[in-house]
């Protein structure tokens, strides 16, 4: 997040990036967040969790999907989803009250 804009950090106060590599679940859809969504994928041998990394640098609360729990992958599946995925995702979650097993 560039800090040459005035006022961008404090537009993201209380934000949550929305990223596969972060630990913690989602465990609802929070109404009065500011979600961001992780929209970078690194595609070298590295695979380092670009997002990830600088979500835990500055200090954002970071989250994923709870995919596994409701799905089942295949062992060489990705969890990484495209952005118009994780975006409808969210809107059917704020539209149904949270019901994840619904979206999912």
């Amino acid at each position: 997040m560039p800090t040459s804009i005035p006022g961008l950090r404090s537009a993201f106060k209380g934000g949550r990036a929305l990223t596969f590599d972060s630990p913690n679940e989602i465990p609802h859809f929070d109404h009065g967040a500011v979600y961001i969504v992780d929209g970078i994928y690194d595609n070298d041998e590295n695979k380092e969790p670009l997002t990830y990394q600088k979500a835990a640098r500055q200090k954002i609360l970071h989250q994923k999907l709870p995919l596994e729990k409701y799905l089942a992958f295949h062992s060489t599946s990705t969890r990484a989803l495209a952005f118009h995925e994780v975006y409808n995702i969210l809107l059917t979650l704020k539209h149904i009250n949270n019901n994840l097993v619904f979206c999912l």
